[in-house]
């Protein structure tokens, strides 16, 4: 394993990492600043990296974000439709100007 050749590299193939809740290494350090001696049984527990992320908040979020979504892509739809209609009405209010000032010049010559 790559990590273990780095670990080899640095000299410290024997050190062990060990990961426990603030507040608990807290009462920890308290006990030996206080030189209490600190016995403890260390087993293999498992990943709970979830622990502050509430399901319902993930939902909520989701949902959050699809029906912003889903109102922006409306919006876009809209505006361009919009854009196109207001084109068009353009381009025959243009050949229907043209058309009158066509006919006036050919009364007035």
């Amino acid at each position: 394993m790559r990590i273990q050749a780095i670990y080899t590299e640095l000299g410290v193939e024997d050190i062990v990492a060990i990961m426990i809740p603030e507040p608990k290494g807290k009462e920890i350090v308290s006990l030996l600043e206080r030189n209490i001696t600190v016995t403890m049984y260390i087993t293999i527990g498992t990943r709970n990296l979830q622990k502050y992320v509430s399901r319902t908040s993930v939902v909520f979020v989701s949902i959050s974000f699809i029906v912003l979504m889903i109102i922006s892509l409306a919006w876009l739809v809209f505006y361009y439709i919009q854009r196109f209609r207001y084109a068009n009405a353009r381009d025959r209010n243009q050949i229907a100007f043209s058309i009158v000032v066509i006919f006036y010049l050919d009364i007035h010559m």
